[in-house]
């Protein structure tokens, strides 16, 4: 399952704006991820704030399996991504954020951003 909320719906940074109606609790949302897929809103890059070893489970082995996705979109030109790697590591525990790519070799479809968990 996927869940896609925009960073702002974690954060209620301006009080005059009304939250918009979402269809899934953010909070909640981030407790139950299994993934955590940090999207830029600007270039549509990923980075996999956790879950990370999940998906190199599920790349080295080849047994894909379903999944809590949670992916939150973010301007990385902001703060947002800083706030977002606070918050996941505070919720989760941990942030699994690496320089280096899940795919050990050349990236293909079926590994990016992460791999069929179905």
């Amino acid at each position: 399952m996927i869940h896609r909320i925009a960073f702002r719906d974690l954060f209620d940074d301006d009080a005059d704006t009304p939250r918009r109606e979402l269809t899934v609790d953010p909070f909640l949302a981030l407790q139950r991820a299994e993934v955590i897929d940090a999207i830029d809103t600007q270039n549509g890059e990923h980075a996999i704030l956790f879950g990370r070893r999940l998906l190199e489970k599920i790349i080295t082995t080849g047994k894909g399996r379903r999944a809590v996705v949670l992916e939150v979109e973010i301007n990385w030109e902001t703060d947002e991504l800083e706030r977002l790697i606070e918050l996941a590591a505070l919720v989760k525990g941990r942030c699994d954020l690496e320089v280096t790519p899940i795919c050990p070799s050349k990236p293909s479809s079926s590994c990016l951003p992460y791999p069929a968990f179905w």
